[in-house]
């Protein structure tokens, strides 16, 4: 997985042990990633920290959660009526969980 800084284009390699991450979500915050890891079976929905300043994982990389599905995940969005509910869709189905963060408001 990549980091692009949107103020020098510098591009950084976050973590390179994430099998074909897809899905990327972020807490609004911005102090949680949510990643769906595509090249596993089961796929995963991995969440990490975010250091301070936006570098996106912290330099531990300490994973703090794992969603295990029946089916292969593709994406993932919050939708609700307070945002709290985890959407995540995969080929022939589409599952939700209730979490105890919330997504960002859309415009």
């Amino acid at each position: 997985m990549y980091r692009v800084d949107g103020k020098s284009g510098q591009v950084s390699v976050v973590s390179g042990d994430i099998a074909r991450p897809n899905g990327l979500a972020f807490s609004p915050d911005e102090s949680k990633l949510y990643v769906v890891e595509g090249g596993t079976s089961p796929r995963s929905i991995l969440a990490y920290d975010v250091a301070d300043g936006g570098t996106r994982i912290t330099s531990k990389r300490k994973l703090i959660g794992r969603i295990n599905l029946p089916g292969r995940c593709a994406n993932i969005c919050f939708g609700g009526t307070y945002r709290n509910r985890l959407f995540m869709t995969a080929s022939s189905s589409l599952y939700h969980l209730y979490v105890n963060t919330h997504g960002a408001l859309g415009d």
